[in-house]
């Protein structure tokens, strides 16, 4: 099967590692595949995109690599996107959705700030998920799958 290329190098490569792969994959076997080569192809792609650049330091024993934002204002804006989307003041796209799901599964909940509000967050941002899922049911399933991925390797630590 001919994949067709999107133009975005970090998907055109995750498709391309995939359908090379002898056997068919469920969405959690791709993940955890991907998973494994995913940052450093995430982060040229990140740093050709002008999201982000890279920063060497000289430390006394070494060298330490940062990938600080080039316009750190992005960071407010997509954090207030999504407190918007999770308090009802706004209706997310998709895209946020997606990324609601996404930092529910990473427990980043606490980067919206928003401890002093009264609702269901984490339920909030399963709802936001499912709606994701509604537009392309494939974003749900792999953020689920990453979730899972995650609880499982932190309980794989005391078996």
């Amino acid at each position: 099967m001919r994949r067709q290329l999107t133009g975005d190098p970090v998907t055109d490569w995750a498709l391309t590692f995939l359908a090379r792969h002898p056997r068919a994959l469920s969405v959690r076997e791709a993940v955890r595949l991907l998973g494994e080569h995913a940052y450093d192809k995430v982060t040229a792609g990140l740093i050709a995109g002008g999201l982000v650049e890279q920063v060497t330091r000289r430390r006394m024993l070494g060298r330490t690599v940062a990938y600080p934002p080039t316009d750190p204002a992005m960071i407010h804006r997509v954090r207030g996107r999504l407190r918007y989307g999770v308090l009802g003041y706004d209706d997310p796209d998709p895209q946020t959705d997606a990324l609601a799901g996404l930092l529910r599964a990473l427990r980043l909940e606490s980067e919206l700030y928003l401890d002093g509000y009264d609702t269901d967050l984490r339920g909030r941002l399963r709802q936001m998920l499912t709606r994701a899922g509604q537009h392309t049911p494939a974003t749900e399933k792999i953020i689920c799958s990453v979730e899972n991925l995650i609880g499982e390797t932190a309980v794989s630590v005391y078996r």
